[in-house]
């Protein structure tokens, strides 16, 4: 490790990384999967196959943030179609239930994906 002082006459402690061969500041992590040092590291992202840190983390929220809504979208879009296939079902005569279209069911096991997705994430 080594000290040095800030302009504001902090004392911060500066350790060595043997991989990157170069002096870390505090805050710094090196990643194990990316082989780098990332200022103010969050943590790797396997979805999009990055580092989170400082530089990009803006952006990383502005991508759960959209992908979020595109699955929220999706599941709305999801339930007016399983809404209309009932409709449907029920104008047909009633003749055929619409739980035995494997079209509904198809539906609607992309509406609980897209669910998952969009309340999880």
């Amino acid at each position: 490790t080594r000290q040095r002082v800030d302009v504001r006459g902090n004392v911060l402690v500066d350790k060595w990384c043997r991989t990157c061969r170069l002096w870390r500041p505090p805050r710094a992590s090196h990643c194990s999967k990316c082989n780098r040092c990332f200022f103010r590291f969050d943590h790797h992202c396997p979805v999009t196959g990055t580092c989170i840190a400082q530089a990009n983390q803006r952006f990383f929220v502005a991508f759960l943030g959209s992908s979020s809504a595109a699955a929220a979208c999706a599941t709305a879009q999801g339930v007016v179609c399983v809404h209309a296939l009932f409709a449907a079902a029920e104008n047909d005569g009633g003749s055929e239930s619409a739980w035995t279209n494997p079209l509904t069911l198809l539906v609607m096991a992309y509406i609980a994906t897209m669910a998952c997705i969009a309340f999880i994430v």
